[in-house]
């Protein structure tokens, strides 16, 4: 597994499964179990608590589509819903793919990478 993130109150821990498969899995430290709140169903993306850990929130690229969805998973419920569709130019999501961060009222944040369009160069004399 990958990209774990532990719950704003230190109960669940959320990962990805391995690099080929990327299901989610939800760990629970009362029980100290993994499971699948999804049941299989691939929603690649890097995985972010919501502020008051209700929710997982996922950035997702669809192939052949320029953008990103934005999708959250209710760990009581274990479903699904989708949030927000985000249309980014492509060439603009960066070498390592989508990125989802929340702000403080769990409005996604993503990151748009420019550094392959702008060079930039720096000169120091160190003594």
């Amino acid at each position: 597994m990958h990209s774990p993130r532990a719950s704003p109150d230190g109960q669940f821990i959320v990962a990805l499964g391995t690099p080929t498969d990327h299901n989610l899995w939800l760990y629970e430290r009362k029980t100290g179990r993994w499971s699948e709140p999804l049941d299989g169903k691939v929603i690649p993306g890097s995985p972010q608590w919501s502020n008051n850990g209700k929710y997982v929130y996922l950035g997702v690229m669809t192939p052949g589509k320029p953008g990103i969805s934005v999708f959250r998973v209710a760990v009581k419920t274990r479903t699904l819903e989708h949030v927000a569709r985000i249309d980014v130019p492509k060439g603009m999501i960066g070498l390592w793919g989508p990125w989802l961060g929340l702000a403080p009222d769990d409005s996604p944040l993503l990151l748009r990478d420019q550094s392959l369009q702008e060079i930039y160069a720096i000169v120091v004399d160190l003594p």
